[in-house]
């Protein structure tokens, strides 16, 4: 059994940013995203003065409204450290030095694959086939837990549901969810930076969870 990574973020919360900013030719001339990277628009980019977003061939996203930042990774089957989603979302903090920052949240989202994916959660998390049987339960849809961390609170969740993958025919899965929420001491650009900075920890809390759910 293995869990397959899809998306991978960073959301960074603040106040004062100017989406009217967020364009190629800013993202080019700044070296947030470097022409050297060889990226080429997916779509037409999205630019207004409340809202503005941009894609990208290889996976990467720019969201960015009045009150928030976000960068993210989607993909399959691909390891969060060799994107440049921390690199580019450090970069457009740096670029807003003079805002002030609330919170950064380091987001990761998952599959396992799993034919029987309600059985899995209640076998998982301590329903053996005899105590289902004792009960009037028929199915687990979802298992959430939260532990507080220094600075910052792990929020999971596991959840049943279903996925198409691109070519393929419809499968069952568990969905994996993983939000570490970082309240910042300091409520400016370089406290975010110090919470972004903790996106490999992040993933590495993350791979351990996962390891041991889905370790036979």
């Amino acid at each position: 059994m293995t869990a397959t990574a899809v998306n991978a973020a960073i959301v960074v919360i603040g106040k004062g940013f100017d989406p009217s900013r967020l364009n190629i030719d800013y993202l080019h001339l700044k070296e947030i995203v470097p022409t050297k990277w060889g990226w080429q628009l997916q779509g037409t980019p999205l630019v207004t003065p409340l809202i503005s977003t941009v894609a990208f061939d290889k996976g990467a996203s720019i969201l960015v409204q009045q009150d928030r930042i976000q960068v993210v990774h989607a993909g399959l089957n691909f390891d969060p450290l060799s994107t440049n989603v921390q690199e580019i979302i450090r970069k457009l903090v740096t670029e807003n030095t003079d805002k002030e920052y609330q919170s950064v949240g380091l987001n990761f989202n998952g599959v396992i694959p799993e034919l029987n994916n309600n059985k899995f959660l209640m076998e998982r998390f301590g329903f053996s086939e005899q105590k289902i049987k004792n009960t009037t339960l028929e199915k687990l849809e979802a298992v959430y837990f939260s532990s507080q961390r220094q600075d910052a609170r792990l929020n999971f969740a596991l959840k049943a549901g279903r996925m198409t993958p691109l070519g393929q025919v419809e499968q069952n899965i568990v969905l994996v969810e993983f939000n570490y929420d970082c309240q910042l001491g300091a409520k400016n650009a370089s406290g975010a930076l110090a919470a972004i900075d903790r996106f490999a920890e992040a993933w590495s809390d993350y791979s351990h969870i996962v390891s041991a759910i889905i370790a036979d």
